[in-house]
């Protein structure tokens, strides 16, 4: 087990919650109100969920899969995006969407200067005063990240963009799959640069990208590979998004036998536990 895996959770009094509810129906009214988040963010909004996300993404491959396309999507992801984000932005951010003054500054008190201590096996350690990122736990903290990366379609028109908080989508479509891969990556340069602008980093070992292909055009030839940063990208058969394993072929092989695993797990504990528990008799 690596410790990096692991993502602190704030244990936050029930006052501070309170609080934090006031102060997250005001700021969401305030948000819808003026339309504020981009209409490709499906995390933690009211009315969208994971299953609109993937939707909409298979619904543009398909279609494109049915017109002799081909489609590239790259499934970002981004390292420790809410522990990394930086207070400085995000309230800048707050201002340019209008939350300014006295409001600005209840923000900034929220953020800055809070400590931190970790409890374990009977020890505290040393406590610590966080200078990044939004409290994981705490109620304002996805809407928060949700407005520091709400700009980040701005970043390149050439995708088609879509964000479950911070688990990234990028799709793209044409007849010819070179041409592709060579706009890509004269357009992955501006992605990169955001997310330096924004003090975000790029996980390259889970970042892949999928190649769909018409079934007319199947072919194995490999082709150049996407670059990041000098680094050049996964190219994978088969990734799991939002809960779902999507495969090069939509065959949804991979989903069905990971759901066929669970269910063979869960099954097989009821059977060990069936022995252990009495039956009861209920009348009808």
């Amino acid at each position: 087990m690596l410790c990096t895996n692991y993502r602190p959770i704030s244990v936050l009094p029930a006052l501070s919650k309170i609080f934090e509810k006031c102060m997250f129906n005001q700021l969401m009214l305030y948000i819808s109100f003026h339309d504020v988040f981009a209409p490709n963010q499906y995390g933690f909004r009211s009315g969208k969920n994971t299953t609109d996300c993937l939707v909409d993404l298979l619904e543009q491959i398909t279609k494109s899969i049915d017109n002799g396309e081909f489609a590239i999507t790259l499934f970002l992801d981004l390292s420790k995006a809410f522990d990394t984000v930086n207070h400085s932005i995000l309230l800048s951010k707050l201002s340019y969407y209008g939350i300014k003054g006295l409001e600005n500054l209840w923000f900034k008190s929220y953020l800055q200067q809070r400590r931190q201590t970790v409890y374990v096996n009977g020890v505290f350690s040393d406590i610590q005063v966080i200078e990044l990122g939004v409290p994981q736990g705490s109620v304002l903290g996805p809407i928060l990240f949700l407005i520091y990366i709400n700009d980040f379609s701005n970043a390149s028109s050439y995708f088609s963009t879509r964000l479950f908080a911070d688990d990234t989508s990028l799709t793209v479509c044409g007849k010819d799959l070179d041409s592709l891969i060579h706009h890509i990556n004269i357009e992955l340069p501006k992605i990169y640069y955001w997310l330096c602008a924004n003090k975000l980093t790029l996980n390259l070992t889970k970042t892949k990208y999928i190649i769909f292909q018409p079934r007319q055009k199947l072919n194995s030839n490999l082709h150049l590979p996407l670059v990041w940063a000098g680094q050049p990208l996964d190219h994978s058969s088969s990734v799991k998004y939002l809960g779902l394993f999507i495969d090069c072929h939509l065959s949804w092989h991979d989903h069905i036998e990971y759901i066929c695993s669970k269910i063979s797990k869960n099954i097989n504990i009821m059977t060990k536990v069936k022995k252990l528990v009495s039956k009861v008799m209920y009348p009808y």
